[in-house]
């Protein structure tokens, strides 16, 4: 989508996201995948010429996020997540998340021996397609917005992620339990040292199960608690 604004909006405006770019098509849709009617909140699903193939390396997540698409046999619908509502002008209001994802802004990042090494290319490893590794796995940060199938964390809330993240085998035993500290397959992925990105960042997106909240009394060291997936 895209949005042209003349002037500064109000401070307590709720903006619109704008209506469809060029050669891309967006409905929103019920949970029975039926379009919703002007005004009423449905699910953003986007389609068109620029749609991508998948999630790398990520075929269940693949077949869950890109659907038949009911209104152009043939084509495909990204189910995106995102909760939205058609206006009277034709953009579209944005609503929020219908996930388990959370937004969340880094307060801090811990910077430790291994990101020294990683930064002399002496370990780490970067995602498929980049030539570069985002640092940074030792995070605190303070959530600001969150999925409405989120039920544990709430805005302004203190957070510190898990490192380690499940492998994509289906007979990982412990991966398929949450367990990914007792991985045996060895192809789990890391944030910030192995295959995926870590917290050097503004803003990061993650997972409500890979998030353990913090009390507001250990700010100051919240970066350094590291939560494993058993334990702690």
């Amino acid at each position: 989508t895209t949005l042209a604004l003349r002037e500064p909006p109000a401070a307590q405006a709720r903006l619109p996201i704008g209506p469809p770019m060029a050669h891309v098509r967006l409905h929103i849709l019920d949970a029975h995948g039926q379009r919703v009617p002007l005004g009423v909140a449905g699910e953003l699903h986007i389609a068109g010429a620029q749609l991508a193939h998948g999630y790398l390396n990520r075929p269940q997540l693949t077949a869950e996020r890109f659907i038949e698409d009911p209104f152009r046999p043939g084509d495909r619908l990204y189910r995106s997540g995102d909760v939205g509502r058609w206006r009277a002008d034709g953009t579209i209001e944005y609503l929020g998340r219908n996930d388990h994802q959370v937004k969340i802004r880094s307060l801090e990042v811990g910077i430790c021996g291994t990101d020294k090494e990683i930064c002399h290319f002496v370990y780490g490893s970067p995602p498929a397609g980049f030539d570069y590794l985002v640092i940074g796995h030792e995070s605190l940060g303070e959530v600001v917005e969150v999925g409405s199938n989120v039920r544990h964390l709430k805005k302004g809330d203190l957070v510190v992620p898990s490192v380690r993240r499940p492998c994509p085998h289906e007979h990982c035993q412990s991966c398929r339990e949450d367990r990914q500290d007792f991985c045996f397959t060895g192809d789990f992925t890391e944030r910030g040292i192995k295959m995926t990105h870590g917290f050097m960042t503004e803003f990061y997106v993650d997972e409500e199960k890979f998030l353990t909240p913090l009390s507001h009394d250990l700010r100051d060291v919240g970066v350094l608690v590291e939560p494993l997936t058993v334990a702690e």
